[in-house]
């Protein structure tokens, strides 16, 4: 019953599988800093509609600091990513510079909002 009114009132978008990366051959996660050559509203539009595309991009964070986008990454091997490098992302015409960084261990990884904090508000 809580669950219904959680989904009547609108907090909850949905429901998911969490499939587990290493287990069905997906164990690479790259973390991709992304800068764009300048900030115009049409390239910025393009870049995020060609990430949305790509299947190997789980997530993009529009950033605040010394890069536009961060990137999150999957893939089966290196020789993948470097695929997804080479014949996706570095072929956009408003990205200027690509810095990764390789996930070696996830130490956490949590799906549940901290909903603890609600109660201090």
């Amino acid at each position: 019953r809580r669950v219904r009114l959680l989904e009547q009132a609108g907090y909850i978008g949905g429901y998911v599988t969490l499939l587990d990366q290493r287990a069905i051959g997906l164990p690479v996660n790259a973390f991709v800093e992304v800068q764009l050559t300048r900030e115009r509203q049409e390239e910025v539009r393009a870049f995020e509609s060609s990430v949305r595309s790509y299947p190997e991009v789980m997530e993009c964070w529009a950033m605040s600091g010394g890069y536009d986008y961060l990137l999150r990454v999957v893939t089966a091997d290196l020789q993948a990513y470097n695929r997804f490098m080479r014949d996706k992302l570095l072929i956009l015409p408003s990205v200027s510079q690509v810095e990764t960084g390789f996930g070696l261990e996830q130490v956490l990884g949590r799906t549940a909002l901290p909903l603890d904090q609600l109660a201090l508000r």
